[in-house]
């Protein structure tokens, strides 16, 4: 009996070099007090950042970036190769995978949420994300319900991942977010490993 072939995002999920190519993106697009990268959308052949302005900040222009970055839709989403992306040494993300766009992993970077995350939404599949979540993040980084402060709720509604008003990705299976949380795991022991 032949084994599967597995899926593009099954190979991506199973990947600590997808997510390390979401944490060297989002460090290479940046920061401002202003505004920040917040989530990365990783393909096999190129990494789409979005920019977010800060709270309380309206009406101030996210940058156009230079090379080697490309804008894909309005200035707020970036597009780089996976072949040009670096890890700035100085800027700190905490990837957290979130589910897919088509073939892609979608990676938030939990550092620049305002507080804690949160997830609501349809029992089932807010319960599975909050499960994937927990998998990846401290306990601190996650709140049962609206904490009473700045935070990132996430909803969940018809298989659908929305923050800060939009949807950023779509559900994954069980199967697929456990290969999300391994890779997460081996990626930060790696880069552990790496700096020792």
């Amino acid at each position: 009996m032949n084994p599967r072939t597995p899926r593009p995002l099954e190979v991506l999920l199973a990947d600590p070099a997808t997510v390390h190519a979401a944490v060297g993106a989002l460090g290479m697009a940046g920061a401002d007090p202003r505004w920040c990268p917040y989530a990365a959308v990783v393909s096999a052949k190129t990494v789409t950042v979005h920019v977010v302005c800060a709270a309380g900040v309206a009406g101030v222009p996210v940058p156009i970036p230079g090379a080697p970055w490309r804008i894909s839709q309005p200035p707020d989403i970036w597009d780089v190769d996976r072949d040009a992306v670096r890890r700035p040494e100085d800027y700190f993300v905490r990837p957290v995978v979130v589910g897919s766009r088509d073939d892609a992993v979608v990676v938030l970077d939990a550092a620049r949420a305002p507080g804690p995350i949160t997830v609501s939404g349809e029992p089932a599949a807010a319960a599975g994300l909050r499960s994937l979540l927990t998998a990846q993040l401290p306990p601190r980084c996650l709140a049962d319900s609206d904490p009473g402060w700045d935070h990132w709720p996430i909803l969940v509604a018809h298989g659908a991942v929305r923050l800060l008003g939009a949807e950023i990705a779509r559900t994954l299976s069980a199967r697929d977010s456990r290969l999300a949380a391994e890779a997460v795991l081996r990626a930060a022991h790696e880069g552990q490993s790496g700096e020792e």
